[in-house]
């Protein structure tokens, strides 16, 4: 199976931050941790453009609250793909309510 794990950002942060920032680890712990017969992508927004044709299998999406917008907008433009997608990270654990509708 093919994961495409992806770290969502927005525009406004892909040159950088004003303030020192450690980026998310959990695209590469939740790689880490994925049995090695499946094939994992790790791909972040603020340094790698998505690819919305991926030929991967399962789309996870990480992302904090202030980026749920663009995490929404790819998890249907993924399933628009039939994509199955899976979404994750500080905003699906504190606002759980709104991320099972955007991810099948």
């Amino acid at each position: 199976m093919k994961i495409d794990i992806i770290i969502v950002y927005i525009q406004r942060y892909r040159n950088g931050h004003e303030v020192h920032f450690v980026p998310p680890l959990t695209g590469i712990h939740l790689a880490a941790l994925t049995p090695a017969k499946h094939t994992v992508r790790v791909i972040h927004q603020q340094v790698e453009t998505v690819n919305l044709d991926s030929d991967a299998d399962v789309i996870v999406l990480s992302f904090f609250s202030g980026f749920a917008p663009e995490a929404y907008r790819l998890a249907t433009e993924y399933r628009k793909r039939s994509k199955i997608t899976i979404a994750g990270g500080p905003h699906v654990t504190f606002a759980p309510d709104g991320s099972p509708k955007i991810c099948r």
